[in-house]
């Protein structure tokens, strides 16, 4: 099955429209993200009234780490963009793989958890994911043949 289009959106739209959305919300992670470092004692105490003991020190480096995950995020979202953009079929690829390791991390995290509440989220992760392979497919398949053929000429170990 070869994916043509995202909901009724063309791929190449589709990998545009959320290279940039996926850039904004990082940049927003990021900032969020460093509020948090910079009011970590406020934090660490609101969380001790709650009858959790976490030391400032360790909301600190989880939001170190976070902004490491964000900056990961702003990275791929940015070579979706700039692959989708351009036609190069290695950069859609690194956000393959950063969202391919998001999309199991979030679903081995579901079992941990026990919250299933972000079910269709990640149902709709997996169909962009699906949607993006099949645009790095036709992407890969064009700038190795030079030829734009519709997605059920493309041959099948290409698919």
């Amino acid at each position: 099955m070869v994916v043509e289009k995202f909901c009724c959106f063309s791929l190449e739209s589709t990998a545009k429209f959320f290279g940039v959305w996926g850039m904004i919300g990082a940049v927003l992670e990021i900032v969020i993200d460093i509020f948090i470092i910079a009011h970590a004692n406020e934090v660490s105490a609101f969380f001790q009234k709650c009858g959790l003991n976490i030391s400032e020190s360790d909301i600190q480096l989880l939001y170190i780490i976070y902004i490491v995950l964000a900056l990961n995020s702003a990275a791929g979202s940015f070579c979706l963009l700039s692959g989708a953009s351009e036609k190069r079929h290695n950069l859609v690829l690194v956000w393959l793989i950063c969202s391919a390791l998001g999309i199991v991390t979030s679903i081995i995290l579901i079992f941990f958890t026990g919250l299933y509440s972000g079910l269709i989220g990640y149902a709709f992760s997996t169909y962009l994911w699906i949607a993006m392979y099949a645009l790095y497919k036709r992407i890969k398949w064009e700038g190795q043949t030079g030829f734009s053929l519709p997605a059920e000429d493309v041959p099948k170990q290409m698919a």
